[in-house]
């Protein structure tokens, strides 16, 4: 809940995304994990819009993490270099300390506690808005140190593990079964 900018919630925004979930639903969902029934107090199509985002945000240590260079060369499509509007210091000040907090956010966490992560089983799916957070976060995991399996995908949305006429649904269920076996 950074940015909103990454090529995946820029190609999976508005109704043609194929899936359940788009941009624009997840991003209220950020706001409803984050203030509960008070989420409404943000309007989640200005944080898409990026008027969360001053300088402040744009140059500190957490935007390095999510920056498109950790991304495959073939996802990057769509990147939005820049916000769209002129940042908004009251939504930014309102959001910045649930937002940049790692127990909300863990890709956020200093070194230290990501370092201390346990192996991790990291699955992304190509129509997912969060599918760029997956591979931010192996990124950093691997950075520090720590093992990961990342497993990406393709032709899959957000909730595709729960439609078990998926072909790749029941691979997917095995292969994180598999390795829960042999992790734990």
């Amino acid at each position: 809940a950074f940015q909103f900018r990454s090529p995946a919630y820029v190609k999976y925004a508005g109704s043609s995304v194929p899936g359940l979930l788009n941009a624009e639903r997840m991003s209220e969902f950020w706001l409803r994990y984050a203030y509960g029934h008070d989420y409404l107090k943000v309007n989640h199509l200005d944080l898409l819009a990026g008027k969360h985002l001053t300088e402040e945000w744009l140059n500190s240590k957490e935007a390095s993490y999510v920056d498109v260079k950790h991304l495959p060369q073939k996802l990057r499509e769509g990147y939005a270099t820049s916000a769209n509007s002129v940042p908004n210091v009251t939504l930014s000040t309102f959001v910045k300390p649930v937002f940049l907090n790692p127990l909300f956010s863990p890709l956020l966490a200093d070194d230290e506690k990501i370092r201390g992560s346990p192996s991790t089983y990291m699955l992304t799916a190509e129509f997912d808005p969060l599918r760029d957070d997956g591979f931010y976060m192996t990124k950093r995991l691997r950075e520090m140190n720590v093992a990961v399996e990342h497993r990406h995908f393709t032709g899959m949305d957000h909730g595709y593990l729960s439609v078990f006429s998926y072909q790749n649904s029941v691979k997917a269920v095995t292969e994180i079964c598999n390795y829960l076996d042999k992790s734990l």
